[in-house]
């Protein structure tokens, strides 16, 4: 109890001494409360089903998560068949980018079934995508897209948007590298342009029907596929006499096949002729596995079709 002789000396020491005690059990207050810890941001689970896809994807993810791919490099997605660890990153997946069932035929159902929880981009069905009708089968559509670089910018944008609207604490980087990836890829079809235009006027032949997009933006001249369908690559004695008169008579120098194919298909076709065999890989599957994780990978694999 405070008396009425304490003098102004006691007055301020007591003062001190509760301000400090104030200060004490404020202290010991706060550290009894829970520590919050700050939000984790984690990117998107996304999975890509084709090495050209997932370059793409790659590149707009760059700085804030890295996409998976499903089909390996080299292996088909034509005849490709899942493994139960493809059915663990669907099931796990917010989204996915595949081209659609004319290309990734035997996922279609696993997308629909273990992937009922993702953001399923098919390109396919994307109407900002240039689409070509199958030559062979004008009811389908060609599902190769990315081949022509237009259509590589617009699923450079899709995936951006996509990526967005799901993870907005990440949307300025998104667009900052869907940005950079669609100047390079301009940049790309100039030099692709200048590249190919020597060799406009020869004719060629494909192992299959998988070039119309680089032809068609390209201006170039192919005659004819090696087989008709490639998840039962099989090749007729009659198909291979007309396919050899045509190349004959237009004196093409280059039957083309690919990595995922057997090369012994194409001997018949060329033996005896001056036309000469290469391998194109629309794909990607001789670019190595460092690539797969970068954005790089689909500058490389259009500039080395154009080179060969």
């Amino acid at each position: 109890m405070i008396g009425p002789k304490m003098s102004s000396m006691d007055m301020r020491r007591l003062a001190v001494l509760v301000f400090g005690w104030v200060v004490v059990i404020g202290l010991m207050a706060a550290m009894t409360k829970p520590v919050l810890a700050a939000p984790r941001i984690v990117a998107p689970q996304v999975v890509v089903t084709v090495l050209p896809l997932h370059s793409l994807v790659a590149g707009v993810m760059e700085g804030v998560g890295t996409p998976t791919l499903l089909i390996p490099a080299g292996a088909s997605p034509h005849g490709y068949a899942m493994k139960p660890s493809d059915a663990r990153k669907l099931s796990n997946a917010d989204i996915i980018v595949w081209v659609g069932p004319s290309l990734e035929t035997g996922l279609q159902k696993a997308i629909v079934a273990l992937g009922d929880k993702a953001q399923v981009i098919t390109l396919t069905s994307e109407p900002r995508i240039h689409r070509l009708a199958d030559r062979l089968n004008t009811a389908f559509v060609d599902p190769h897209l990315w081949l022509d670089p237009s259509n590589a910018m617009a699923l450079v944008a899709v995936t951006a948007d996509v990526l967005a609207a799901r993870d907005p604490a990440n949307a300025d980087r998104y667009a900052a590298n869907a940005l950079a990836l669609e100047q390079r890829i301009t940049r790309l079809a100039v030099d692709l342009a200048e590249r190919l235009a020597p060799v406009r006027q020869h004719s060629f032949v494909t192992f299959h029907d998988a070039y119309q997009y680089f032809e068609s933006r390209y201006g170039l001249k192919n005659i004819g596929f090696v087989v008709k369908d490639p998840a039962h690559p099989t090749v007729g004695v009659r198909h291979i006499r007309e396919l050899r008169q045509k190349m004959v008579a237009s004196k093409a120098p280059c039957v083309f096949t690919e990595p995922e194919y057997e090369p012994a298909l194409i001997h018949p076709l060329i033996e005896g002729t001056k036309t000469q065999a290469a391998m194109l890989d629309h794909l990607g599957a001789k670019l190595g596995t460092e690539l797969l994780a970068t954005g790089d990978a689909y500058f490389l694999l259009m500039e080395q079709l154009a080179d060969t």
